[in-house]
């Protein structure tokens, strides 16, 4: 496994990966394509289509952020590597596969 400050280092730089992702794909943030008043209604279901896409995958990389920062956390308090429901150790192969993890392989299968 590697050492703690090689993975606060890496979760790091995914965090700020992430963060500018979020900035670029916010609908918020960003202009969207252009819609006129009048349209067919497959253009309007094609844009309304792809506006709840990228929506979704929006979502997921706020999700991903959100677990590296809770990474982030578990490092800062000492906790890091510790599962969050059963408290045991997670696997080094597991956290060198996926830093970010905060639940063991057993706990995670009965969380979906």
């Amino acid at each position: 496994m590697k050492c703690v400050e090689d993975v606060r280092s890496y979760l790091k730089k995914e965090h700020k990966r992430l963060h500018e992702l979020v900035i670029r794909d916010d609908p918020t943030m960003a202009r969207g394509p252009e819609t006129s008043a009048v349209g067919d209604r497959s253009e309007m279901a094609t844009q309304a289509f792809e506006v709840h896409k990228r929506n979704i995958l929006l979502q997921h990389t706020k999700d991903q952020m959100a677990e590296v920062e809770r990474a982030l956390e578990k490092i800062a308090k000492g906790t890091y590597g510790l599962c969050d429901c059963c408290g045991e150790v997670i696997p080094a192969a597991r956290l060198e596969i996926l830093p970010q993890t905060s639940f063991c392989m057993g706990c995670k299968a009965k969380r979906r």
